[in-house]
């Protein structure tokens, strides 16, 4: 690898036994065309370093490095680079692979505002609380980073808390960038549409002939009155089918049905 054949494998193919009684393994080597980076506006010897350290336990392909170019477009996020381009190209030819890899750090950005619109039932510091995405604040504590990838993962947190307190059809769509008060200075906005709360209005336990009503009603966290929990709906399928097969019932299944009405 540190000779440029990225792609270079070794394979353990027989073990031959010797006259001394001892085992000689035979391998099989591909060496493989030779890797050559050429790079713009990050050095070439970074680049081989990251891809090595990323090639471990891989070959080298395509995929990895679209992996890099995607780890190293979200460091440098990070960094305060939202706007940082990282992209590759890469040609064979007979012996070789060329790959090039240009990087555009672009400007400093930081996070002034966060707005989240359509969060009628909901307190936006509740949801707020969720995010790992900050709006900006003392430099070392707060830089006001943006991430798409961590931006992401607080669209989900979003919906994640929705539809675990009733809200089963929200949609929180993408997220809308634009610029803020300064050319520095970025602001994010997060539309929710709520769509009406479910709450439980009756539950039903049908075929459970060996189970105790009291029994039941410690098993079920699903209750009537209460907004409705896909999740608790699943882990009550748990419960009831570990409650059924660690008592002799090993084929017992059980499924959940639920409907929202009018």
């Amino acid at each position: 690898h540190k000779n440029g054949y990225l792609e270079g494998t070794v394979e353990l193919i027989a073990a031959q036994p010797t006259e001394n009684g001892r085992v000689m393994p035979v391998y099989r080597i591909s060496v493989g065309p030779k890797i050559i980076f050429e790079t713009r506006g990050v050095r070439e010897k970074k680049v081989r370093r990251e891809v090595l350290n990323l090639i471990e336990g891989q070959t080298f392909d395509e995929d990895l490095v679209l992996q890099y170019v995607e780890n190293k477009r979200r460091q440098l996020q990070r960094k305060g680079h939202y706007r940082a381009e990282v992209d590759y190209k890469i040609e064979k030819t007979p012996g070789k692979t060329m790959v090039t890899i240009t990087v555009e750090e672009g400007e400093k950005f930081s996070v002034e505002q966060i707005r989240i619109t359509g969060n009628d039932s909901v307190e936006k510091d509740t949801l707020s609380d969720l995010m790992l995405t900050r709006e900006k604040g003392l430099p070392l504590i707060r830089p006001g980073r943006l991430v798409d990838q961590v931006l992401e993962e607080d669209v989900s947190a979003i919906l994640g808390y929705y539809q675990t307190h009733g809200w089963v059809n929200v949609e929180v769509e993408e997220p809308k960038i634009s610029q803020g008060s300064k050319p520095d200075r970025l602001v994010v906005v997060i539309p929710i549409a709520e769509g009406p709360r479910a709450i439980v209005e009756s539950r039903k336990v049908v075929g459970a002939e060996h189970i105790a009503p009291e029994k039941l009603e410690e098993i079920l966290q699903v209750e009537p009155g209460e907004p409705f929990n896909p999740n608790e709906a699943r882990q009550d399928v748990y419960a009831l089918q570990n409650y059924y097969r660690d008592r002799g019932w090993r084929e017992a299944a059980v499924d959940d049905d639920w409907s929202l009405s009018e």
